[in-house]
């Protein structure tokens, strides 16, 4: 800085300037380019000098909010292309990254090496496995007494169980499905194979439907 000296700068935008020193708030990429100065001192002009400001955007993406899946399933997460570098768990240098584990999931984007973005989510894994046998003996013994159905985290299930004639025995609601081999009526069965249908609301809201038969042996 010169006492007494005038300064004149100029640049993209419209920029322009009288200071020595200048601050551009909120600076975007239309204000990037050349900013020339010429200073004049005591009628005497400087000749123009410049400087290049390169202003770089930093990464601007959404990443998906906290989730779960099923064990053994996976999904595909991806954000804009045309970032200068990425990074999911210091790994996967790309625009896209294949979930199928729990835990957080990190995205570090970055646009010439200085501006970055970092984001997560995080993955809850569960198990939504199911058992549905077909054969049981309720003659108390303990081993195999109930026809038990178990669709793990599910919200409902209910099961319905026929006759051979279609006619209905025993109706049972809830989130594990036991049947001890009597009717509505709390009175044992008869041996034989039975028919059932099953509708369960899993833990995502999601409907199925299941049918076959259940052999009872006592």
């Amino acid at each position: 800085m010169s006492p007494g000296a005038n300064y004149s700068w100029s640049g993209p935008a419209a920029f322009s300037s009288g200071s020595y020193m200048n601050t551009i708030a909120n600076a975007n990429t239309l204000n990037s380019g050349y900013y020339t100065l010429q200073v004049e001192l005591n009628g005497c002009k400087s000749k123009l000098d410049s400087i290049l400001l390169q202003v770089t955007e930093y990464p601007v993406f959404n990443l998906m909010n906290d989730t779960t899946i099923c064990e053994g399933t996976s999904f595909q997460v991806s954000v804009p292309t045309g970032f200068d570098y990425y990074s999911w768990n210091g790994t996967n240098f790309s625009n896209t990254y294949t979930v199928t584990d729990s835990g957080m999931v990190i995205l570090t984007a970055t646009n010439n090496s200085i501006c970055t973005t970092v984001d997560s989510f995080h993955v809850t894994v569960i198990d939504c496995s199911y058992i549905l046998p077909n054969v049981f003996t309720p003659n108390g013994d303990n081993i195999n007494d109930q026809f038990e159905f178990v669709y793990n985290n599910a919200k409902n299930i209910s099961l319905t169980i026929n006759n051979r004639w279609g006619q209905t025995i025993r109706t049972i609601n809830g989130t594990i499905i036991q049947w001890d081999g009597k009717n509505k009526n709390n009175e044992e069965v008869t041996a034989g194979t039975y028919f059932y249908t099953s509708s369960v609301t899993d833990y995502f809201g999601r409907h199925y439907e299941f049918k076959g038969t259940i052999t009872l042996i006592r």
